[in-house]
């Protein structure tokens, strides 16, 4: 017999997996994202209030590591590209 699933639980566990892998120095925040929806969403389903709350912080702190980073790809692409001599440019630069 099939036992039925909680989904306020796996929700839970969910936003707290979205929550570490937000970091980008644990884990991958994109992964961080992807963990966050889909934590959202099952505890949408499951009806739980604690474990929803977790997951919006989990995709925000996300979101925001996903922006600076674009930020800093560009910062770092512009600066290597005005100064080819330095020698971290020329290691990320072909």
């Amino acid at each position: 017999m099939a036992s039925k699933i909680d989904f306020g639980s796996v929700g839970y566990m969910l936003g707290i997996v979205s929550i570490v892998l937000a970091f980008p120095f644990i884990g991958n925040s994109f992964g961080g994202l992807v963990f966050g929806i889909v934590g959202y969403i099952q505890s949408k389903n499951g009806g739980s209030e604690k474990a929803r709350k977790l997951n919006v912080i989990g995709i925000t702190i996300s979101a925001i590591f996903i922006v600076i980073q674009i930020i800093m790809a560009f910062i770092l692409t512009s600066y290597c590209t005005n100064n080819p001599g330095v020698a971290f440019c020329q290691a990320l630069l072909p």
